[in-house]
């Protein structure tokens, strides 16, 4: 990635809604896009797509579309030249909980992507919760949705595109270095946990938790997440 200027640099920002939670199975039902440049948005495009496959109702009552309001619209495949359009105007893409847009968007997913949630929890370690809406409401963020529902792509990337903007003016205040590298670098980073996550010891500060239950648990569970992981090896090695 060549070093560019946050202050300069555009992001794309994306949110999608779905059939469901599973990219080999589930399919986009609508896509929310935003140019973001310097905190300002420059462009905003959308489209509900038709996914090919019902949409189950426990999917509709979160964004509230169904088969019907599909119909007519266009499939994946006849908007991806404009998707990739978008994407090709920008060096980075900025979802909340990124991995989970990216899975779902295999034809942009090769550019760099970065967490808005991830760069949350980074920059304000004691927030309440990493949710887009609660931090929306947390750090009081003002954002025009125009009357719109919450919970649809393009409301749901407009509040992501102000907690980015939020997001980058902490990160640059904070004394961080002025370029996409350097910002990559830094939301990928480990984060600290302080409470064990899991097991017969939820809920307890990993400093107050038996060695050997951390040397058991790091070596028997495979699928941990990489922070609590990144975490415990910490706590294990100040105990030598």
């Amino acid at each position: 990635m060549r070093q560019t200027s946050l202050t300069d640099e555009p992001f794309l920002v994306i949110d999608t809604e779905t059939t469901g939670l599973n990219p080999q199975s589930d399919q986009v039902v609508e896509i929310g896009a935003v140019l973001l440049r310097s905190g300002k948005i420059e462009h905003t495009w959308e489209s509900t797509i038709n996914p090919g496959i019902p949409i189950p109702p426990e999917a509709s009552a979160i964004h509230h579309l169904t088969d019907q309001d599909v119909a007519q619209s266009p499939s994946m495949e006849s908007i991806s030249e404009q998707l990739q359009s978008l994407a090709g105007k920008v060096t980075a893409i900025a979802a909340h909980n990124a991995e989970f847009d990216r899975s779902f968007l295999p034809l942009i997913a090769g550019q760099p992507w970065l967490c808005t949630c991830r760069f949350a929890r980074h920059a304000w370690p004691s927030a309440p919760a990493y949710g887009n809406q609660v931090l929306r409401y947390w750090l009081k963020l003002k954002v025009d949705l125009e009357g719109r529902n919450t919970h649809r792509a393009l409301p749901d990337a407009l509040v992501t595109a102000k907690l980015l903007g939020a997001e980058i003016e902490a990160y640059l205040s904070n004394g961080g270095k002025d370029s996409q590298t350097a910002l990559m670098e830094y939301i990928q980073s480990p984060i600290t946990v302080q409470t064990m996550t899991f097991g017969k010891h939820r809920g307890k500060l990993l400093s107050e938790i038996p060695e050997d239950y951390l040397h058991w648990a790091l070596g028997n569970i495979s699928d941990m997440d990489i922070d609590l992981k990144w975490s415990m090896e910490k706590v294990l090695a100040k105990r030598k």
